[in-house]
């Protein structure tokens, strides 16, 4: 699953990773803490006129016909294996598919009270050494996975326009589909947001391409983007601002120093 992303490069780096030429919306303020229900930037095609645009949405899809945005099941995310026979995100599949794009996300290891987030931004040089290094299964820290050329991630995602009621404003909203995990990831959690690499982008956004085909290739090609995340440890997420994502070590300070960022006693080896 995908329950926090970072999106702090800004609209400018944004648009040109996924080929926006205009900016629809506020722009939200730059984040390394974001949440389901908060803004967010999504990249789409737009339906009404040539181009693609960067627009402001709200984490957490909305279907037109619902009556309500406090749906009584969370939307942040969608699985990708049945997005297009679920009701919520099936219209969505076939004609409203975005990307989201981050410097990266946080996940949490499951099956402990005490897990901690790991963020998963975008892709270091094939020829680095050690970038693929892999960390224990048995390691209860976070971890921060990116690209080491820190170039945006682009996720796979699904929007819908909501509206309460007549003579009010529409609202953007937005989900995060999410696929089963690569081999690599998977000690981490057994999902994992899905990525599209920057080939498949115009087949992904376009809105009269057969969106479930597009869906299932995007699963498919998946794995082939594992090998361009790396791994690093962080804290624990409190508040926001650029620290969120600064490596720690085993005893959960910032490498090179005494003190740093203060890691929960889980995350010490």
């Amino acid at each position: 699953m995908c329950g926090r992303i970072v999106q702090a490069c800004g609209r400018v780096v944004f648009a040109a990773a996924t080929g926006a030429d205009r900016f629809v919306g506020r722009a939200p303020t730059p984040s390394w803490n974001i949440a389901p229900t908060q803004s967010m930037l999504v990249a789409a095609d737009d339906t009404r006129a040539p181009g693609r645009v960067l627009a402001t949405a709200r984490w957490s899809l909305v279907p037109r016909w619902s009556r309500t945005d406090r749906l009584t099941w969370p939307t942040f995310n969608a699985r990708a294996e049945s997005a297009a026979e679920k009701p919520t995100y099936r219209d969505a599949v076939r004609h409203a598919r975005c990307v989201v794009p981050v410097d990266g996300y946080y996940e949490w290891q499951p099956a402990a009270a005490d897990s901690a987030p790991h963020l998963i931004p975008a892709a270091p040089d094939p020829a680095a050494p050690g970038r693929r290094r892999r960390p224990s299964r048995t390691a209860r820290a976070p971890w921060h996975v990116h690209r080491a050329d820190g170039t945006p991630l682009l996720l796979a995602g699904l929007y819908s326009w909501w509206c309460p009621a007549p003579d009010t404003p529409w609202t953007l909203t937005a989900t995060i589909l999410t696929t089963q995990a690569d081999a690599s990831l998977a000690w981490l959690h057994p999902r994992q947001p899905l990525p599209i690499a920057s080939d498949q982008l115009d087949a992904w956004l376009a809105p009269d391409a057969d969106g479930p085909a597009e869906l299932r290739r995007a699963v498919a090609a998946s794995p082939g983007l594992a090998p361009e995340l790396a791994v690093h440890r962080v804290a624990p997420l409190h508040g926001d601002g650029p620290g969120l994502v600064v490596p720690v070590d085993g005893d959960g300070t910032v490498p090179g120093t005494d003190s740093g960022v203060t890691a929960s006693p889980a995350a010490r080896t």
